[in-house]
């Protein structure tokens, strides 16, 4: 009968497994903060991966924004809260400095001769339309992931957008 001799280390290191093992625990990461509203967001994001729509983080906080004011999520979460201060305060000369604002467009109005309905403020952006986002949320282990994108005959369109 052979004995097989086992070394300090080797003894040491079985029985750190083994506590290590023993403080593992099955759950990971924090509990869900609204479990049935995240349930709801969760069907949503499924929805629209089998549409083929990218999802990106972006469209999935502005959603679980949209789950959350629903009347029935709303009760179960969130309370009223009232607004206790105000951040931002109007300067002590507010009345002063809109009155020196209000004769100097009078003044220009008089050098350069034109109405008051003349004035106004525009401003000209460029919106990409058949533009598809590079990141998408998809279920884990799934090798190719589609994103549906406008097809214009491969010309992207742009629109000017008035702000």
């Amino acid at each position: 009968m052979t004995h097989k001799k086992v070394d300090v280390r080797q003894r040491t290191s079985y029985s750190l497994e083994e506590k290590l093992i023993k403080k593992r625990s099955g759950t990971s990461g924090r509990k869900a903060f609204y479990p049935e509203a995240e349930k709801i967001l969760y069907s949503w994001i499924i929805e629209q991966r089998k549409k083929g729509f990218a999802v990106n983080y972006i469209s999935i906080r502005l959603q679980m924004c949209k789950i959350l004011k629903e009347s029935s999520i709303q009760a179960l979460y969130l309370a009223g809260e009232r607004r206790t201060k105000i951040s931002q305060k109007l300067p002590e000369d507010l009345e002063e400095k809109l009155d020196e604002f209000r004769r100097y467009i009078i003044r220009l109005r008089t050098l350069y001769n034109f109405d008051l309905n003349s004035i106004f403020n525009m401003d000209e952006t460029p919106v990409w339309f058949d533009m598809a986002g590079n990141i998408t949320v998809n279920n884990k282990g799934d090798k190719t992931v589609h994103i549906r994108t406008t097809e214009n005959g491969g010309i992207l369109l742009h629109y000017p957008v008035i702000i």
